[in-house]
């Protein structure tokens, strides 16, 4: 068999991400790995420089975001973003992995409680919470993952660890048949920072209100900016040619409106691509209409201004988007009116001198 022709349209269809980088928003289905939507993305697009942010267990379904080419570069930036899950919890019982998927180790009666006492209950979750992270989990201690001590029957200290629930929100009460007093399960939908854990979330409410539980339903329906309406489905993804998974490529500068934004002319934007820093304060201050600073207001925006704990990392500070004209160059930190290059993108200096001469 003659493949020649074959060959040829594959290597014109691979092309088409040569030097592209951008963002795909995956709805990742029950039983996928984050890995293996990476590992399809990889394939589909023939760009070798693939990654994911924010892993969701193999059962939990919902956005993720993956990104592709310099994209990926960002990934440390939009990690901290507030992720929002829709999760039931099923009352009575607790299992090892802390889901439905588990080994039942222990049973209690349901909860008997009214409406009211189950949402103060919820109320408590609030703000800067205290978390367990479960033994079976990726989180790493020692350089080994928590389910490979579990999985080897190892017991191993686990520290709790401080993360955020911005809103949690009863959207279902279901009461058991046997006894209408009793709530079999629950409904919520949760706004929380990274690294929180929905199961142990579920197990913390569950403990509260008096019983055991489990989580036996989780999906991320909203990471920063990406929202679960714009996710593109896997199995109609894995059906795209590569001229259509263009158009779904999401631009890398979208999850980073939560920064403000610093628009340079093209001195200063020469200076930037080089690694060198410029003096805002002195710039501004003097009436050089080559700088230009953009407030960004974004619905549920991390102060990037203000030092934080989320988690275990600390909260980037004073970080800005940086442009020339339209043009994403990087981003830049700020410290006592100096901008300097964080990390800079390929952008090409004879790109934005093309352009500006096109003006």
């Amino acid at each position: 068999m003659n493949t020649d022709g074959y060959n040829r349209e594959m290597k014109k269809e691979t092309s088409l991400f040569e030097g592209k980088h951008g963002i795909i928003l995956i709805d990742k289905p029950k039983n996928w790995t984050s890995h293996d939507c990476v590992s399809l993305v990889r394939k589909k697009t023939g760009v070798k420089r693939v990654g994911h942010t924010g892993t969701l267990d193999p059962m939990a379904t919902g956005v993720l975001p993956i990104c592709i080419g310099t994209a990926t570069r960002l990934m440390d930036y939009t990690d901290h973003d507030w992720k929002e899950y829709v999760c039931r919890i099923r009352f009575g019982i607790k299992t090892d992995t802390a889901d439905i998927w588990g080994n039942v180790i222990e049973k209690k009666e349901l909860p008997e409680k009214t409406q009211r006492e189950t949402a103060d209950v919820l109320k408590s979750f609030l703000g800067e919470i205290e978390q367990v992270p479960p033994k079976f989990s990726a989180l790493k201690v020692n350089g080994k993952k928590l389910y490979e001590y579990a999985r080897a029957g190892q017991e191993i200290e686990i520290k709790s660890r401080k993360v955020r629930i911005k809103n949690i929100e009863l959207t279902d009460l279901e009461f058991s048949k046997d006894n209408p007093q009793k709530i079999f399960g629950m409904k919520l939908k949760v706004l929380c920072s990274k690294g929180t854990y929905i199961r142990t979330l579920c197990e913390d409410i569950s403990d509260e209100l008096g019983t055991v539980g489990t989580m036996n339903f989780l999906r991320r329906t909203a990471s920063g900016r990406f929202k679960i309406e714009q996710a593109i489905n896997i199995e109609k993804f894995r059906e795209m040619e590569q001229r259509d998974i263009m158009k779904i490529l999401i631009d890398t500068d979208f999850p980073l409106y939560g920064f403000d934004r610093i628009n340079l002319n093209l001195k200063f934007s020469r200076d930037f691509v080089n690694g060198k820093k410029t003096n805002l304060l002195k710039r501004i201050k003097s009436g050089d209409e080559g700088i230009f600073i953009e407030k960004d207001e974004v619905e549920n925006k991390i102060d990037n201004t203000i030092e934080g704990k989320i988690g275990d990392k600390i909260l980037p500070q004073n970080l800005y988007r940086v442009y020339f004209e339209n043009m994403f160059l990087g981003i830049g930190r700020v410290e006592k009116g100096i901008l300097m290059p964080d990390k800079v993108f390929d952008v090409g200096l004879q790109k934005m001198e093309e352009h500006s001469n096109m003006k």
